[in-house]
């Protein structure tokens, strides 16, 4: 974690497996940026991490963004057409766990996957209004899985 004078805190995974476990952390901070970068993952595991006004998520091309054992992500912000925006650019999120959560404003998918496990939520919305969207482009893919079930479901998106 880094927050040089006058700038936005960031949370960057640059390469390799990258965990972070440090439980509940409310209103961390005014801004965040997470980002993940090319072929590196970041973890999340048992940790709750919520903005005061406004964060956003970048995943580059093999990056991996993952939160699992109750763990809570909530990078909303005020209004979707405020850059920087959440982009998962080739990159996948995968959610395990009933009580894990990913809140997003307008996320921006192109040619990734999206994998929500066990009862784990993701949610769209602007932290005030409550509404949004979540746009993507290129070959994408969501998977609905639940360890109780035998089928999980899957469904590709191919946009132009």
């Amino acid at each position: 974690m880094a927050a040089p004078a006058q700038t936005v805190p960031f949370i960057r995974a640059e390469t390799g497996a990258n965990t972070l476990s440090f439980g509940s952390q409310p209103n961390f901070a005014e801004r965040v940026t997470i980002s993940v970068l090319d072929g590196a993952s970041l973890e999340f595991s048992g940790t709750e991490l919520s903005t005061r006004i406004e964060g956003n998520l970048h995943i580059g091309s093999g990056g991996r963004l993952s939160l699992v054992n109750n763990s809570a992500l909530s990078l909303l912000q005020n209004d979707e057409t405020l850059l920087p925006r959440t982009t998962i650019t080739g990159g996948s999120i995968e959610l395990d766990g009933i009580n894990t959560e990913l809140l997003l404003t307008a996320p921006q998918v192109i040619n990734g996957e999206l994998s929500l496990k066990n009862g784990a939520t993701m949610t769209v919305r602007e932290r005030d209004t409550g509404n949004s969207r979540m746009s993507f482009s290129g070959d994408n893919l969501i998977r609905l899985m639940d360890h109780k079930q035998p089928s999980e479901g899957t469904l590709k998106l191919r946009t132009n």
